[in-house]
């Protein structure tokens, strides 16, 4: 199904039936030994979230809710989900992976990556699949799969693939008989020979002698010597090729380093920046989080919110929240989208779902206690 665009890609595509099997976690080994680009493709189940966890540190490129939304696609919908009930050996290792929302969904249901791909097709699918890579994977090595030096014996001259063709075909016709001979010899040996490696010197000089004496074979290497000249120059013309190329060799590899220090200057400065946006983030946090307090700190107490009340957070969700700093309904609606989903390791989508019910819990409240007085 998508074998024909991994071919073209170079990829390997390693069908583990949804199990992460002894072969697969040894060709996982392999691979980073290697130094592969690995990834794990599953669906979005129970089973295919806690396949992912299983293999290690590696990347999960399954379906996803972020799948499903760059698709437009809903994860409800008949044409996609279907009844799973996941089994609790499978639930219980991935209730602190997913959020409280996803690990309801998955208790039930679960949507196959056939499904996807029926609805979007193999190109756009596949399309994905390597968008997502490129995103974990900036960058490879292809001489693992591009050979940089081929076999070039097929462009030798006309004349040289020639001489060395006949030579070799007379060289075997002209020792036939004593191969025989040596043959008959080893196949029914009376007893053993005391050494294997002498026995094989005899074998080759008695051959190679035959090829000495051989009239025509002198002859051709008296015409052969007409072109030494030529081949001498071809040698010492190599020699300075390979010179000036181990020069470059070297230029190209200082050339490499310095790209890698310039990668990580940029890496540096990139933190630097990520690290000042995110003290300028959380002075707005800061700011919106106070702002609140001082609109719904009065409702907080005399109502006793708690996280959980807000609506779609669960115990698992909860406690994701307070690894996360998140403890009250006001640090759930003052909190930063981009920062809280990946703390929790959630879609944007679902932490904005939770923000956006922290406000909608803490407005209602205010308007209740309002309407009562």
């Amino acid at each position: 199904m998508l074998c024909e665009y991994a071919d073209k890609y170079g990829i390997a595509l390693v069908d583990t039936q949804g199990f992460l099997t002894d072969y697969g976690r040894d060709l996982i080994a392999a691979a980073e030994v290697s130094g592969a680009n690995i990834a794990i493709v599953s669906d979005y189940d129970a089973s295919g979230i806690k396949l992912a966890h299983d293999a290690g540190d590696i990347q999960r490129l399954g379906v996803d809710q972020e799948m499903l939304d760059y698709f437009g696609l809903d994860r409800e919908s008949k044409t996609l989900s279907v009844l799973a009930k996941a089994k609790k050996d499978v639930i219980t290792p991935i209730q602190d992976l997913v959020d409280g929302d996803t690990l309801e969904y998955l208790k039930r249901r679960k949507v196959e990556i056939d499904a996807v791909i029926a609805v979007v097709g193999n190109k756009r699918f596949w399309e994905y699949l390597i968008k997502k890579l490129e995103e974990y994977h900036p960058t490879r090595d292809y001489t693992r799969v591009i050979e940089p030096a081929p076999d070039l014996s097929g462009y030798y001259p006309e004349s040289a693939k020639d001489i060395e063709h006949t030579i070799k075909r007379y060289a075997d016709v002209i020792v036939a008989d004593e191969r025989k001979k040596i043959t008959d010899e080893l196949e029914e040996y009376e007893g053993l020979i005391d050494d294997i490696g002498v026995k094989r010197f005899e074998i080759l000089k008695t051959q190679g002698a035959i090829l000495e004496k051989d009239e025509y074979l002198k002859e051709l290497n008296e015409k052969l010597k007409e072109v030494k000249p030529l081949l001498e120059k071809i040698q010492n013309l190599t020699k300075e090729i390979e010179k000036q190329q181990e020069g470059a060799k070297k230029e190209q590899q200082q050339k490499k380093e310095q790209r890698k220090e310039q990668r990580r200057q940029q890496q540096q400065q990139q933190q630097q920046h990520k690290d000042e946006l995110q003290g300028t983030q959380e002075i707005i946090n800061a700011q919106r989080k106070f702002e609140l307090r001082q609109k719904f700190g009065s409702i907080l107490s005399k109502h006793n919110l708690e996280i959980q009340d807000v609506e779609g957070v669960g115990p698992t969700t909860a406690r994701k929240f307070k690894e996360a700093g998140i403890i009250t309904v006001i640090d759930l609606a003052a909190a930063d989208v981009d920062e809280l989903a990946l703390d929790i390791n959630s879609s944007k989508e679902t932490v904005e779902m939770f923000i956006k019910a922290a406000n909608k819990l803490l407005e209602d409240t205010k308007q209740q206690a309002e309407d009562v007085v």
